[in-house]
């Protein structure tokens, strides 16, 4: 039985399957890994406990602001950019 409760075999299948196929389709000489959008991708995912508990009550404030402004789709765009930002910010400081 293949539920989220538990580690099926078939869920592990699927993500070792989907990590070799990445670390074949992407070189370690790829240019787009030594430019300026890798720090920030790098710095959160050595910070990732800290990113993720920032991003679980920024959701809340997100909604939170949401509810009060509006439902745009400007409106979600802004607050998922700052929510972004300000995680980015948390892994940057926790690293500093």
């Amino acid at each position: 039985m293949s539920d989220k409760t538990n580690l099926a075999p078939a869920r592990v299948l699927h993500f070792v399957a989907l990590a070799i196929l990445t670390t074949h389709l992407i070189s370690r000489d790829q240019r787009w890994l030594r430019s300026f959008v890798r720090h920030p991708l790098m710095l959160c995912g050595r910070r990732s406990l800290e990113v993720f508990c920032a991003g679980i009550f920024l959701s809340f404030v997100a909604h939170f602001i949401l509810e009060l402004v509006s439902y745009s789709v400007a409106m979600q765009i802004a607050v998922s950019l700052g929510g972004i930002g300000i995680m980015t910010a948390v892994a940057w400081l926790r690293s500093w």
